[in-house]
């Protein structure tokens, strides 16, 4: 089985309806930075007015959760919009992609989307209609702006405290059902995917499925950044198993760098 993780280096213009859903809060253009910034401080505002124990913390929350659900709603506007107008769309080297890591190893697989849109998994349900007779599903672990669930914010985490029983429900079957692929998994392709710090749940995640699961053989990862990447994967990996790990430049499939750490089967 192969699993294809792919993040917003996966689509083009990914970050552009999420800028203009921010413009609302600032007076000065934000960057993806500066956007990752600002939901790491309203993530923390949650945490911090849901469990300090003073009245007018408590006060204070109503008006963070509103802040939250405007937000929320915004994003959904705008990513939704993009996406309908085509200004979301996969890359060039998209199909190329799919070819060399999904069609020619014709084997089962399954599709973890950590972006809010449904991009990648359309255009892989059009690529793949003659095969498939209905869409093919992606496993969003941070939500989509096609449901009306809740959607996940860089730095939050599944069990918060500002969330409901039913919501922290909702995401852990999320991420229990990508844990299920991927401990299954014996090629994971990550697309546009930076495993960055902020994200520390998603690499915890695939740690656990990747820990002492002998199943899986290989691991690629398609990012101009791949060195960056490759070293957090290897961060993740058992040491008990080899698995091989190579990075490609999108515009250069044919030259993969070899970053596996030599081990003993």
């Amino acid at each position: 089985m192969t699993v294809l993780v792919v993040g917003a280096g996966a689509v083009e213009n990914a970050w552009s309806p999420v800028l203009r859903a921010l413009a609302h809060y600032y007076d000065f253009p934000l960057t993806s930075d500066g956007a990752n910034s600002f939901f790491a401080k309203a993530v923390y505002l949650r945490r911090w007015h849901a469990t300090f124990p003073d009245p007018a913390a408590q006060k204070r929350l109503v008006g963070v959760r509103e802040m939250y659900a405007d937000i929320c709603a915004r994003i959904r506007g705008e990513v939704r919009a993009a996406q309908q107008k085509g200004e979301l769309r996969v890359r060039p080297e998209f199909d190329a992609i799919i070819d060399r890591f999904l069609a020619k190893r014709r084997t089962r697989f399954a599709v973890i989307n950590t972006n809010w849109d449904s991009v990648v998994e359309d255009a892989l349900s059009t690529r793949f209609q003659d095969r498939h007779a209905s869409a093919i599903e992606a496993s969003h672990l941070h939500g989509s702006v096609w449901s009306d669930d809740p959607l996940y914010l860089p730095t939050e985490l599944t069990r918060e405290p500002y969330r409901s029983s039913d919501e922290h429900n909702l995401i852990g079957g999320l991420h229990a059902g990508a844990m299920r692929s991927l401990d299954r998994a014996r090629h994971v392709v990550l697309y546009g995917l930076s495993f960055a710090p902020l994200d520390a749940e998603l690499c915890q995640a695939i740690d656990a499925a990747w820990n002492g699961s002998p199943h899986l053989e290989s691991v690629d990862i398609i990012n101009p950044d791949h060195a960056i990447v490759a070293h957090r994967v290897n961060l993740l990996l058992d040491p008990r198993f080899a698995v091989a790990v190579h990075g490609y430049y999108p515009s250069a499939l044919h030259a993969a760098i070899d970053y596996t750490i030599p081990r003993g089967s």
